[in-house]
């Protein structure tokens, strides 16, 4: 990699961050910076609100997370729940929106609302694991 692609992806790191949502990192070299064209880019996003993405079949529209695409517009989704994330150290229930502390997981209570943090079940989170036991005091 020479200085200048460094700069341009270094520049395209900073864009990316600035924005809400984090797609991906792109590296060019300057021999193909000039190589080529992209139809989405030349034909003004193809019309699409949201992507214009190029795929073996020709270009497709699409929408960022909450949209729905009719045509090549997106369309606001009401019903969307976004994405849920446990921090380190939590399990995340069945439910994919409640996080309980991992200590809590097979301690024989149901700490989750749906009981997924005690299930024995083959393929559950207790179903092959050994139970836990309590640490002792001295």
């Amino acid at each position: 990699m020479n200085c200048v692609s460094l700069i341009i992806a270094l520049k395209k790191v900073k864009l990316f961050l600035n924005q809400t949502l984090f797609y991906g990192l792109e590296h060019f070299h300057l021999f193909f910076l000039f190589v080529g064209s992209n139809d989405c880019a030349t034909m003004e996003n193809n019309g699409c609100d949201h992507l214009c993405l190029i795929s073996p079949t020709g270009l497709v529209c699409a929408c960022q997370d909450g949209y729905d695409l009719m045509g090549k517009k997106c369309v606001h989704n009401h019903n969307y729940t976004a994405p849920f994330h446990c921090h380190a150290g939590q399990f995340m229930c069945a439910d994919n929106l409640t996080c309980i502390d991992r200590h809590s997981v097979c301690d024989k209570r149901k700490d989750c609302p749906d009981g997924s943090d005690e299930d024995t079940a083959k393929g559950g989170v207790c179903g092959e694991a050994p139970p836990l036991v309590p640490a002792q005091c001295k």
